[in-house]
């Protein structure tokens, strides 16, 4: 009796040991995967905004280029363009409103 609730329970640990080691590579092969389409995602994205960017900027309109930014914008977490000397083209538009806002949310009420 007592070697069979030894095998029962050394059994039942490899069991839970091993589907622990196989939940724990696969959640992180997902991640990595989800982590490269994110990044292949995020490059196509910013070549089709290229065209975009740099028309405007070669019509030195930076009304239209303000639209354009805030238009882009609105479908992404941060945007900023730079020229080629990597000085700021136009403003920058997400990540630091939205940094400030999440800041001042954190705080609590005004007083």
């Amino acid at each position: 009796m007592r070697t069979s609730v030894r095998l029962f329970v050394s059994l039942l640990v490899a069991i839970v040991a091993v589907a622990y080691l196989f939940a724990y590579f696969e959640v992180r092969a997902e991640k990595r995967s989800l982590k490269e389409d994110l990044e292949k995602r995020t490059e196509l994205v910013a070549e089709s905004m290229v065209e975009t960017v740099e028309d405007r900027v070669a019509q030195e309109s930076p009304k239209e280029l303000q639209k354009s930014i805030t238009r882009l914008g609105d479908r992404l977490a941060g945007l900023a363009v730079f020229d080629h000397r990597l000085g700021p083209v136009g403003p920058a538009f997400g990540v630091l409103s939205r940094h400030r806002a999440s800041e001042s949310s954190l705080d609590g009420p005004a007083k």
